[in-house]
């Protein structure tokens, strides 16, 4: 009976102790579950805010009613004082969509074309790298085989930062990219040229000249070659808007140009609803009856044997579709139209001199003739003296550093 009792003491004993570790247990488990959920709302809450900051500085980047970065001063001493603070005339504030938003600061000089401050600007401390990553530019390139020849381009997207848009770029700040090493792209030449396409005046006309004057003396970065149709009438997503097509009084003048710079007088465009359909530029300047073009074309080699392409899927009575090409011969169309004269090369492909190339773009604009002399001429001049000569300087002195540009009509 005692060992009974003592027995059910030293039971209830260890029940109560039981007990007592167990609430001691859920307590601590409590406790802990505690913790982890403020750690979890700790880390909930961190996200959110992260989740909330992006938000907010998407939105303002997204809104036009966001206060923009502090502009720049337009004087020298003031741009100068910003440098010497560290300030990088080719960041914005808004780094993360820099190019879809707002201009740095050394584009802005550019399309006012001080030469003064776009010297400054390239010239801090603060931009040797990013100054490196502004003067680029990126774009899709696409091309696809075609039957019985090589690959033809179809396609193409460009954006830069200095060749995104009407005036956006000026003499100035280009000759001051130019002498900082930059090279140009193939894309930046179509890029221009487009830009002409949609603002024939001046000065579009002006910075083709200048950026082909720029090609003929260093060449491209990226291609060997500038391709006369992908240059003149870029095809992008399938539209063709080519100045072999539209007969514009300067085309002539634009197409020469090309040409001297080394574009191929042989090459294709994309027409069609398939990538495999392609019209030389000889066959296209045939087709509209522009005997100008096409002997242009012939003079700088162009070859009448190259035929046309057009190209239509086809199903079979399987349902089976079937590329059906077909071919019209640039040849058999100049008979046709009564262009057969226009079909025979020169004896010599002529080597035009740049300086009756401004002169003929001066006559058919009504503009003086260092004006539009200028671009081809400047270039030339950085070449011989390796300096960028102020605008007030070029068209004087040009002369005592380019002695070749003292050409007449007669040579």
């Amino acid at each position: 009976q005692t060992s009974n009792k003592e027995y059910g003491r030293g039971s209830g004993r260890r029940r109560r102790r039981d007990q007592r570790r167990r609430g001691a247990a859920a307590e601590e488990d409590a406790g802990a579950d505690d913790d982890r959920d403020e750690e979890d709302g700790d880390e909930d809450e961190g996200g959110l805010r992260a989740i909330q900051e992006f938000n907010d500085m998407f939105a303002n980047l997204m809104s036009s009613e966001r206060t923009p970065d502090e502009p720049w001063p337009e004087d020298a001493a003031g741009v100068r004082e910003l440098i010497d603070g560290g300030k990088d005339p080719f960041q914005v504030e808004h780094g993360v969509f820099v190019t879809g938003f707002e201009e740095a600061p050394f584009h802005q000089a550019s399309k006012r074309r001080d030469l003064e401050i776009l010297l400054l600007m390239a010239a801090s401390p603060a931009s040797s790298e990013t100054r490196h990553r502004y003067f680029y530019s990126q774009g899709r390139f696409v091309k696809a085989p075609a039957k019985g020849r090589g690959c033809i381009p179809t396609s193409t997207g460009m954006h830069s930062n200095h060749f995104s848009g009407y005036d956006s770029l000026s003499f100035e700040g280009l000759e001051v990219m130019i002498l900082y090493g930059y090279k140009l792209k193939k894309r930046d030449v179509e890029a221009v040229i487009s830009m002409a396409i949609a603002f024939p005046d001046s000065y579009s006309l002006n910075m083709i000249m200048f950026v082909l004057a720029s090609v003929i003396s260093w060449g491209l970065a990226d291609e060997t070659q500038l391709s006369l149709e992908q240059s003149l009438g870029l095809a992008i997503g399938g539209e063709h808007d080519s100045f072999v097509n539209n007969r514009h009084p300067t085309n002539i003048v634009v197409a020469e140009l090309l040409l001297q710079a080394g574009a191929d007088p042989n090459g294709y465009c994309f027409q069609g609803e398939t990538p495999y359909d392609s019209n030389p530029a000889l066959y296209q300047a045939v087709k509209n009856n522009d005997a100008a073009m096409a002997s242009l074309l012939m003079s700088y080699g162009a070859k009448p044997e190259e035929d046309a392409q057009v190209s239509e899927w086809t199903e079979d009575e399987r349902g089976d579709e079937h590329l059906n090409v077909q071919t019209f011969s640039t040849l058999a169309l100049a008979t046709e139209k009564g262009m057969d004269e226009v079909m025979v090369p020169p004896d010599q492909i002529k080597i035009p001199n740049p300086k009756l190339l401004a002169a003929a773009l001066a006559r058919e604009l009504s503009k003086p003739l260092d004006e539009v002399i200028r671009p081809i001429l400047v270039v030339a001049a950085m070449r011989a003296t390796g300096k960028v000569l102020p605008v007030g300087l070029v068209t004087t002195h040009i002369l005592t550093f380019c002695p070749h540009f003292h050409g007449t009509e007669s040579d």
